[in-house]
């Protein structure tokens, strides 16, 4: 009787540690608490790229009289970055800056619908053909950006830092067109975009640089890890990742249809994509 008794108590003792380390195992190890940290580490790291490469666009639409000329000076408008200008079919017009005035050279004349971007994102026009983007500085040197810096003021954020004097479509045009003889504002907006220079900046730190930088300056804690991309097609995509074929962990994944600033000033939809493990 007594060791029927003795054997209860330890079957009991055993059930009781059994379920207290069952218990323990799911607090610690809890399945569903680790996706549910890692949808939020996922959803939290999307926000702060986004948050770090996001920047302010004024737009302005602007009708183009009949009789106004191709090549025209542009005042009135509160200039404060860079411009770009885009047709009504979303060509980009040759344009610049030059103190309170934008200039721009339409190559047609007569009556049309234009739009003004304003960014400090947007690379110059002229710039903008002589060094295409690359998220790889390796790219840019020397094979463009040595041949800018004969010629440009300000470089895109992909090249090194050169202080050269920039030419300025201005310079040939010597009178301000008024309105409203040669055109008139229809509309003002401003907003918040993704911004294609930032995430190259972002990217360039990630890939070239320290990814430990990156994740500092997002504040991503230290036992997650995370990739971007940024796709506008198959052959026109901005990417920052690691290499992943050791990756035990499960990888969690999510991609966003965004508003992105190109470097040229015009407004295109991407794919922003952020996986984290």
């Amino acid at each position: 009787m007594h060791k029927r008794g003795v054997s209860n108590l330890e079957f009991i003792l055993a059930f009781v540690l059994f379920a207290g380390f069952t218990v323990a195992a799911l607090y610690f190890f809890n399945p569903v608490k680790n996706l549910k940290d890692m949808d939020y580490s996922r959803d939290y790291t999307l926000s702060k790229i986004i948050e770090n490469t996001s920047v302010e666009l004024d737009s302005y639409s602007i009708v183009i009289t009949e009789s106004a000329p191709s090549k025209m000076k542009i005042g009135g408008l509160e200039i404060v970055s860079n411009v770009s200008a885009i047709h009504y079919d979303g060509s980009i017009i040759d344009s610049s800056k030059m103190g309170d005035n934008i200039c721009i050279d339409r190559d047609i004349s007569g009556r049309e619908i234009i739009t003004l971007y304003f960014s400090k994102d947007i690379t110059p026009f002229a710039l903008l053909e002589i060094c295409p983007p690359s998220d790889n500085k390796c790219e840019c040197e020397p094979r463009y950006c040595d041949d800018c810096k004969d010629h440009f003021e300000d470089l895109p954020p992909w090249c090194p830092p050169l202080t050269p004097v920039a030419d300025n479509l201005c310079t040939g045009i010597t009178t301000v067109s008024t309105t409203p003889e040669d055109y008139q504002i229809s509309s003002f907006t401003t907003d918040s975009v993704i911004s294609e220079n930032g995430i190259r900046r972002l990217a360039s730190v990630y890939n070239y640089e320290s990814y430990s930088l990156v994740k500092e300056q997002l504040n991503i804690p230290e036992d997650v890890d995370f990739s971007f991309s940024l796709k506008f097609s198959d052959t026109d995509k901005i990417v920052a990742e690691r290499q992943l074929s050791n990756v035990t962990r499960e990888i969690f994944t999510e991609t966003n249809r965004v508003e992105v600033l190109r470097a040229s000033g015009i407004p295109q939809f991407g794919e922003l994509t952020v996986s984290v493990w």
